[in-house]
């Protein structure tokens, strides 16, 4: 009788704790956190008793649960995975690789991929803490939330979930009774070689459809804002675009006239009315769009801003950011 999925799984989680155990002094094993089609992750910690170590490290372990045998493919895919991100090492917006040293997974018969364990939250989070904190986002951070969706030029669609609904959230679940540790039901799910681009150019070379375009607006509209409404009633807008003044409907209209925004950068006002202009061939291209951030960005430090005596430009200071970067997202 062939063993189930989750006799499977059970087996292959046996098997890494088994192997972190070797090494007591080092490392503690988490448990299980989340499983997909092909693969499953854990969760494990470096000992903060180890006095080779200044911090101790979070980190997660993947590897393929299903019949070494049968589903070789499924190692193969996680070999190139684990290719892949060593070869991304260092770039924005990627789970970093971890080295182990001693190593408690060397004598495993299948590969595994190990990387940081990143706590942020999610954005809806960062989003409230703005809000009770009354503290209006600086033009460059928000220019700098323009650019993170867009790493190597992709476009991430948003999760699959209503506006109204809690995302969940990458963190281990209490055990129930018997000790098992329900699925984690992470937002990205499972995580495999599928999910990642590696042929020619497309002919079509605006991967930032303008669908995406429109979605990157809403959120900027948000954070500009501070109000989450999601689909306003869009309002006709005239608005001067490279020397012409242009007449359009956008669901951004609340941002015009920029005037009654003062600590806003009208340029990134316009930007954004752009991007989620009703009539697509008013939203700019991804080309155009990463041009004029990255012209914005190229001259608009706190300077800047404040001989443009914008209200708000010590806050546009990079040593202010720093810290409002450090209170609203890594330490809250």
């Amino acid at each position: 009788m062939n063993p189930t999925d989750a006799e499977l799984i059970a087996n292959q989680t046996a098997r890494v704790r088994r192997y972190f155990n070797v090494f007591p002094r080092d490392f503690f094993f988490l448990g299980r956190i989340a499983e997909g089609e092909t693969s499953i992750v854990f969760s494990v910690v470096e000992r903060s008793d180890n006095p080779n170590i200044r911090k101790p490290r979070h980190f997660v372990v993947k590897r393929s649960w299903r019949e070494e045998v049968s589903h070789i493919e499924d190692d193969i895919k996680l070999d190139n995975e684990i290719e892949v991100v060593q070869r991304m090492r260092g770039a924005p917006h990627i789970a970093q690789p971890v080295h182990l040293n001693p190593n408690a997974l060397n004598k495993l018969s299948r590969p595994y991929l190990v990387v940081e364990f990143v706590e942020n939250g999610t954005l809806k989070e960062f989003y409230d803490r703005v809000i009770g904190e009354e503290m209006p986002l600086p033009n460059r951070v928000l220019r700098g939330f323009f650019f993170c969706p867009y790493p190597d030029r992709k476009i991430p669609e948003y999760p699959p979930f209503t506006p109204e609904q809690p995302l969940p959230l990458e963190e281990i679940p209490d055990e129930d009774d018997g000790g098992n540790y329900p699925r984690a039901q992470w937002v990205h799910g499972n995580m495999t070689m599928d999910n990642i681009y590696d042929a020619e150019d497309p002919e079509k070379k605006d991967i930032g459809v303008k669908t995406n375009i429109y979605d990157i607006g809403r959120i900027m509209r948000i954070l500009m804002t501070l109000d989450d409404e999601w689909d306003p009633a869009p309002g006709d807008v005239t608005v001067e675009i490279d020397g012409v003044q242009r007449t359009f409907a956008t669901a951004a209209a609340s941002l015009h006239p920029a005037s009654e925004w003062p600590n806003l950068d009208p340029d990134l006002i316009t930007i954004v009315l752009c991007c989620q202009a009703v009539d697509v061939d008013n939203r700019p291209s991804l080309e155009q769009l990463m041009h004029a951030l990255n012209q914005q960005a190229a001259i608009k430090n706190d300077t800047w801003y404040r001989k443009q005596k914008f209200p708000t430009w010590r806050t546009e200071r990079t040593k202010d950011i720093n810290l409002m970067i450090n209170e609203l997202i890594y330490y809250p």
